[in-house]
């Protein structure tokens, strides 16, 4: 176990986190090379995701060509008619994350998504923050991370 933040270095493990499971390092040792091979690919962002323990988010792809017919919130991560929308994307997590999570997820993205790519939210829902659970004291965003 000690050895696999060097093996991690060895592999070119662009975002490696101390914090991580046993198991979520050696997955992401062992998947390291596919997922070079795929940088750039929907399969690879998940994968890189999943690794991390992020395995839950939905990917939303693209926002061009969105309509005014009732189909999507308005809610500014869609832009209703942009031509240049297809190369945006959005994650909703199914979980709250800390805002040093998001960081890191942003980290693990901008390695991993190809360049012409921008994201634009990563954000969840969650009614536990209604519910007295979680404290307004910075560690989280209220529903982005």
């Amino acid at each position: 176990v000690a050895l696999l933040p060097w093996l991690a270095w060895a592999f070119s493990i662009d975002e490696w986190r101390e914090d991580w499971s046993e198991d979520a390092k050696r997955a992401s040792i062992r998947d390291a090379v596919m997922i070079h091979r795929r940088k750039g690919t929907v399969w690879a962002i998940k994968r890189v995701l999943a690794n991390a323990g992020y395995g839950d988010a939905r990917l939303i792809e693209g926002n061009s060509g969105i309509r005014y017919d009732g189909s999507f919130r308005h809610d500014g991560v869609h832009t209703y008619g942009d031509p240049k929308g297809w190369a945006r994307y959005a994650f909703n997590m199914s979980r709250p994350i800390t805002r040093a999570q998001g960081e890191a997820f942003r980290k693990m993205l901008l390695a991993t998504a190809p360049a012409r790519c921008h994201l634009l939210d990563l954000y969840f829902t969650d009614a536990r923050f209604y519910d007295g659970q979680y404290r307004y004291n910075g560690e989280f965003n209220h529903g982005a991370a």
